[in-house]
């Protein structure tokens, strides 16, 4: 494969981490440099939500996928976690 099927332009800086959804099909979570995390609706090359404004201590170590369809649940460097229901 040479060309990509889709990209996905949102981030300001560098992109860090990706999680694919466990089941539904094309969600994609992605954590940024800049510092911001984005749900992304892949298929049609949308971020369907952003969470921003972490500060410059910003770190995500990793995002988890919970029982209900769309929530993330994401875990910081500082030792924090929280809690995203994308179904709302």
């Amino acid at each position: 494969m040479k060309d990509p099927l889709v990209t996905l332009s949102g981030h300001g800086k560098p992109v860090a981490l990706l999680q694919w959804h466990p089941t539904a099909s094309n969600v994609l979570a992605s954590a940024a440099k800049d510092p911001s995390v984005k749900i992304w609706d892949v298929e049609r090359a949308t971020a369907k939500y952003t969470l921003e404004g972490f500060g410059a201590c910003f770190a995500l170590c990793a995002a988890l996928w919970g029982p209900p369809l769309l929530c993330a649940a994401l875990s910081w460097r500082s030792g924090a976690a929280s809690v995203l229901n994308a179904c709302d």
